[in-house]
């Protein structure tokens, strides 16, 4: 009876090793998708910092930070990681 019920249990895993419980089975889906939010999330407060302070920066004296580095760029890449965020919310 007792290999029957191993049996069973295998078959109901569907694919997943025979060891590995229903609660701890693989979830790369979910895990990526919430490293790729939290990578997002990070570069949205990393690029928000960069950009008030390069915006201070121009303020106190111009040309400082445009003659080196394109502030358009990092506006749509700051939008572009909002957005993702905001699409993906829950």
């Amino acid at each position: 009876m007792g290999e029957i019920k191993k049996i069973i249990n295998y078959l109901s895993l569907r694919g997943r090793s025979p060891w590995q419980s229903r609660e701890n089975r693989n979830t790369h889906g979910i895990t990526s998708l919430r490293f790729v939010m939290t990578v997002t999330k990070e570069l949205f407060y990393i690029l928000l910092t960069a950009l008030i302070i390069f915006i201070a920066m121009e303020l106190i004296r111009p040309n400082i930070v445009q003659a080196y580095i394109n502030l358009n760029i990092l506006l749509i890449l700051w939008l572009m990681a909002g957005i993702v965020l905001l699409v993906n919310k829950k």
